[in-house]
């Protein structure tokens, strides 16, 4: 009967081993898991100002900083600075790259030639995470990024980009919200190439 139950014991414990992602994997399914949502929000910190960005996939987005708003919704852009009033934006080329930045989602993107590393598990804001850590070769240096993922919804909660130019915090949360983003009131829908 021993016999029988350390088999079955060594049984499990190297299906388990066989069925385990690697940190790739694990990444690779979190970048899923947020792809196929509707909606999130993320909060930036780079050690200028902060910006809350309200996403509903593909293409509605309200970005606030301190001061200002503005809002793409399709192809149109709408700014309010300083509380004057909304006017159209017209080509924003700053705003099309934080699109296609966030279509593209490069803070947790990597490549055959990045580094990926498994940090082990952290509480984060009291849920459970698991931390990876992607290194991409750029220009003789690293540029580091570290990804914390939940346990329980395998979405990325928190980014932590350091090398480049600067040090960039993304925080995702809200996922799945309605965040009503339209056309603001007395503006034509607008588009952009």
């Amino acid at each position: 009967m021993k016999r029988l139950f350390a088999v079955a014991l060594l049984s499990m414990i190297g299906m388990s081993s066989a069925g385990a992602e690697t940190p790739r994997e694990a990444l690779a399914a979190a970048r899923s898991h947020l792809d196929a949502l509707a909606s999130y929000h993320l909060h930036l910190e780079d050690g200028t100002e902060p910006t809350d960005i309200d996403y509903t996939l593909p293409d509605r987005l309200r970005i606030t900083k301190p001061g200002s708003v503005g809002i793409i919704v399709g192809g149109g852009v709408y700014l309010n600075v300083g509380g004057a009033g909304w006017t159209p934006g017209g080509v924003n080329t700053t705003l099309g790259v934080l699109m296609v930045t966030l279509a593209e989602d490069r803070l947790i993107n990597f490549t055959d030639d990045d580094e990926i590393a498994d940090q082990g598990d952290e509480t984060l804001d009291g849920v459970s995470m698991h931390k990876y850590e992607i290194r991409t070769p750029l220009n003789g240096i690293f540029l580091t990024r570290v990804v914390w993922v939940g346990a329980k919804d395998g979405l990325p909660h928190r980014v932590e980009r350091n090398g480049g130019t600067t040090s960039l915090t993304a925080t995702y949360s809200k996922f799945n919200q309605g965040f009503g983003i339209e056309v603001p009131a007395n503006m034509q829908p607008g588009t952009q190439p």
